[in-house]
Order: structure tokens, then sequence, then C-alpha cells
């Protein structure tokens, strides 16, 4: 079953940053594809290095870079079901409890079948746009 957990993984699997750009000027302004791009290998260089023993730092890095991608944005091309997958992405993570449980992880994947089809929307358009976040598997926390 594809998850939550899956689009998470996905963009925090590794590869080299596509973007070293920033993010456009106001709420209206959507990044490009290259700095949508480079926020993704940043929230998975970020999930990379937090260390999965200990839980509650990697919560707080998981949440801190969802926040960071959530004020990135997705590129104006995006799909409208893709984008509600990045949107749900981002939420789910943003609502973990500061204590959250190796269990509440678990369940972040724990979504319908119309929230799946978004996640696995936003699989694909990532996929396409950004090759290179899906070329190896990245682990998951323990």
């Amino acid at each position: 079953m594809r998850a939550l957990v899956a689009a998470c993984v996905l963009v925090a699997s590794g590869a080299v940053s596509c973007s070293d750009g920033d993010a456009g000027e106001g709420p209206d302004d959507a990044p490009s594809a290259e700095v949508f791009c480079g926020a993704l290998a940043e929230f998975r260089d970020a999930v990379d290095a937090a260390d999965p023993t200990d839980l509650a730092a990697y919560v707080r890095a998981l949440k801190a870079a969802a926040e960071r991608l959530e004020r990135i944005g997705a590129p104006d091309d995006i799909p409208e079901s893709a984008r509600a997958g990045f949107e749900l992405t981002v939420s789910r993570i943003e609502a973990l409890p500061d204590d959250a449980t190796q269990e509440d992880l678990s369940a972040l994947g724990d979504v319908g079948d119309e929230d799946e089809a978004t996640l696995d929307d936003l699989e694909q358009y990532i996929e396409r746009t950004c090759p290179e976040l899906s070329d190896s598997e990245s682990p998951s926390p323990s």
C-alpha cells in the first residue's frame, strides 16, 4: 500500500539537491520546479541528518523540515491532485504531536483511498519533475 510515509520517504530519499534558488516574493508567487526540487532535497537532507533513535529530536526535525517545505510551496504546474497530496503530506507531518511515538509516525500513512490517490499523484509528479530524488531508497526511522 502506498502511504503518506511513502511520499515522505520519496522526498527524503537520497540524491543531491537540484537547486539552490529561493521561493517567490510573496504568497502568490509559486516556486519554480528547480526551487521545489531543491526544497525537497533540503527536506530529505534534514530528515536524513536527524537521529531516528532520538524520537523527539527526529520529530522536531521532521516538523521543521515540513514547515520549510510548506513555506516554499509547490510550483504552479503541479496538478491539483498532486498539490492536494503535497498539502496533505505537510499537514500530516505538522500535526504530529511534539511527543510523537513510533506508532504516531507509522500512523502518518493511515489515509483513505481518496487521499491515497493524491499521494500517488504527488509521487508521480516528483518522479517526473525531480527524478534525481527518486533514484535511491531512504532509511526509515527505527
